[in-house]
This record gives structure tokens, sequence and C-alpha cells, in this order.
């Protein structure tokens, strides 16, 4: 074993226990664990050129010994990074100055048109890639001994060769075949649990109506796509199955996950979330920002107030489950996907799936701003809609929010143009289509 899989397992065997607990951890010893790492992230970054800068400049050099009712505050005064901020910086971005061997890293997909690679300590690597999925799958319901399924964009050559699918537990099966393909291996491999993006189990979904072999779990988890009401019943009563989604980045990994009430719970002792609303102060409760992010765990690239490039919004109350930990609102999509449309008005993309969402008849849908005064909807039906209605019903549906000089084109179809890594954009505007 390698030095830095040693030190993985080391962190694994050495954080399981306190990482699990923080589950149950009420909201003042929840908000004393933060402290006591955001204090130990902010060392670390002020050792890092790039950041180091940041931190004088917001007179943040000797946050260890701010009390924590200052912290907040004081954290505040720091500028939000950007992801091309953190990618121009180069080694100035990481502690000391330089990469370690020691460190791993994760490349994002470049959904947003800019691949980032973020590194990570051995320790934090373990917490974030392995004990916080494991913690709140297993408080979804999850057993170390449940077959999993992914669905995931692996070229077929690569289905069934890491050491878990050989074993029989785990089955990678690729998004590249067809849905009736994927339906057939998963009835086949019968798992407990699937992984996947909402746009390949709708695709599964179809294959179903038309026949493919149905095959069912007790548990499925989304992540990666902006996941709709409608999609949501589509698939589990497709598959028969509870599904929870799963809020979070290539670069900070798990966010918020969602529990058996319903309520999306931000990981607040490994991540710090802020919703900053146009002004760039911190938005009440309720109210829809930009989500920017501290990521508490990791001291080799610190991640200090970065803009995910996502919308949401911090709830307020408590969630029915028990849990302390701060509830996130619906991820409202990509910051980047806003349409700037022709009278100079612009357009959420949050605005418009919630327009779309009111049509029961619509499965799945895109909207690409191909103009900047029109909209082309590609629309996914339900198997026994009136099309013509159905088309009506978009069209009706948006033209109450638009200027009317845009021009909305509605084409129904069987499927939806994917990006990096194989998924779907709902919203896209004028630059992205283009």
């Amino acid at each position: 074993m390698s030095g830095s899989r040693a030190a993985v397992a080391y962190g694994l065997a050495r954080d399981a226990h306190a990482v699990s607990r923080a589950l149950d951890l009420d909201g003042d010893a929840l908000r004393a664990r933060a402290s006591r790492r955001l204090r130990a992230l902010l060392d670390a970054a002020a050792r890092a050129p790039f950041h180091a800068s940041r931190m004088r400049d917001a007179g943040l050099l000797r946050a260890h010994a701010l009390p924590d009712s200052e912290l907040s505050a004081a954290l505040a005064a720091l500028a939000p990074v950007t992801k091309r901020e953190l990618r121009d910086a180069g080694p100035a971005a990481f502690d000391g100055g330089r990469i370690s061997g020691s460190w791993f890293s994760s490349l994002s997909s470049g959904s947003s048109g800019e691949p980032f690679r973020v590194h990570y300590t051995p320790r934090a690597w373990a917490t974030l890639k392995h004990l916080v999925k494991l913690r709140s799958r297993r408080a979804a319901g999850m057993r170390l001994t449940d077959r999993v399924a992914i669905l995931d964009a692996v070229a077929l050559e690569q289905e069934g060769v890491s050491p878990l699918e050989r074993a029989g537990r785990v089955r990678r099966i690729s998004v590249f075949r067809p849905a009736a393909q994927v339906a057939a291996a998963l009835a086949a491999f019968r798992p407990d649990v699937i992984y996947a993006l909402p746009s390949a189990l709708l695709e599964v979904a179809r294959a179903h109506d038309d026949g493919a072999p149905r095959g069912g779990a007790r548990h499925i988890f989304t992540s990666g796509e902006l996941l709709t009401a409608a999609a949501r019943i589509t698939i589990e009563r497709s598959f028969g199955a509870k599904l929870s989604d799963v809020y979070g980045t290539s670069e900070t990994k798990e966010i918020a996950w969602e529990c058996s009430a319903g309520s999306r719970h931000v990981n607040a002792d490994v991540v710090l979330a802020e919703i900053l609303a146009d002004d760039g102060s911190v938005a009440p409760a309720g109210a829809e920002g930009d989500i920017v992010v501290t990521l508490l765990v990791n001291s080799a690239m610190p991640l200090v107030r970065y803009r995910t490039g996502d919308r949401g919004a911090i709830l307020a109350g408590d969630c029915s489950c028990g849990r302390a930990s701060p509830l996130l609102g619906v991820v409202l999509g990509r910051e980047v996907d806003v349409l700037e449309l022709p009278d100079g008005s612009t357009r959420s993309p949050y605005s418009l799936t919630m327009l779309l969402e009111r049509i029961p008849a619509l499965v799945q849908y895109q909207v690409v701003q191909t103009e900047r005064d029109v909209l082309r909807v590609t629309a996914i039906a339900a198997r026994d809609a009136d099309r013509d209605e159905l088309s009506r019903s978009i069209t009706d549906a948006l033209r109450g929010d638009l200027p009317p000089d845009v021009r909305i084109e509605v084409v129904l179809a069987d499927h939806l143009s994917r990006g990096a890594r194989a998924k779907i954009r709902v919203v896209q505007p004028l630059a992205a289509a283009q």
C-alpha cells in the first residue's frame, strides 16, 4: 500500500466515529466544531500566498484570536473567490505554495466551461470522499451489504473492471448504452441501491414504458443535475423506490443531503454554506442568492468563500427528523444559466422551471436560448399526453413571464442533448448554446 493510500486508511479509521456522530450533534456543538475547523483552515490559508493576500486585505490574518461571536462577521469581510481566480493562481493557492506528492486530486467535469482540479490532503480525502457520503447514505437507510448499481459516464470497456465490481457488490453501467440495455442490465443485477443522474433514470423509465425489463430498487440517490418534482415522481413510480437527492460539487464533494423527511441538510461540520445577495451581503433565511461555501477540512488547497456558481437558499426553521444542521432550499441551477432578454431584463433558471413544473404531462424538458429573443423548449411528453395540448401549455406557461418580443419554440422529442459527463443542463443561455 502506498503512503498516500495508507494515510487515507488511517484517516478512515481515525475519523469514522466522529464523522458519523456529527449527524447527532445539537446546534451549539455543531457550530463549535465548525468554528474550530474554520480557525485551523484559515491558519492553513494564511500559508498559501494567494489566500494570504486576500486575508490581509480583509484583516483576517489573526483569525485564531477571534471569539466565535466575531468569526462569521470577520469571514464576511473576505471577498468570495471564483474557480477562475483559483485556477489562475496556480501553486499560490496551495498550502506552502506547492503541490505535495501525497495529496489526492479531483477534476471537475467542466459543465460550466471551466474544468478545474482541486487537491486534498489524504485525511480530507478520506472524510469528504468516503466518510461524509457513507454517513448520509446510512442515515437514509442504505446498508453496507447492499448491492449498488451506478449509472456512470464510462466507456463500455470500463464496465466491470473495478475490484468492487469483480466482487459482485457494485455494478457500473454506462449511460452511453441505449436506455433499454441499461434497463436490462439493472434488471439482471437486481440492485438494492441505484446512483445516477436524474436524466439517466428518466431515460430508463421511458424504456420501461416501452417494454424494457423493469428492475426495481429499494433506494435511489440522484445528484449532478437539477431534480424537478415531475422527474422525482416519474422515477419513483417507475423503479418502485424511494429517491433521495444529493447536492454537491466536484470541488467540495457533498454539500447537502436529503433526509427521510425530505429536507436537504448541509454537512455543516465539514462545509460552511452561505447565501449571498446580489450586493454581496449575506442573504436572510429563505432568500435566494449565490451559494458560497468554505470547505472546513481541507488544508491542501483551501476553498474559503468559494463561489459554486449555483443558486439556492438557507431555510429557516427545523427539520422534523430532529437533526440540527442548516437546511438548504432547492438548488436553483447554475448562476451562469441566467437568461438575458432583449428588453434588458434577466430570468433565473428557477423562474422558468417553476412555471414548467406545473404542467403534469411534461416529464422532462430543456430550455435553450438560441437567439436573444428566442427560447427553444425541447420537451418529453408523458406517454398518454395530448402533444398539441402540451405544446400550447408550455407556450402559455412561459408567455406570461417573458417580454412579448421573445419567441417560444416548442419541440417534442425523445431525448435531450447532453453535456460534460453526460449531464443535461436544464436551462442554457445564449452564450452556452452557441
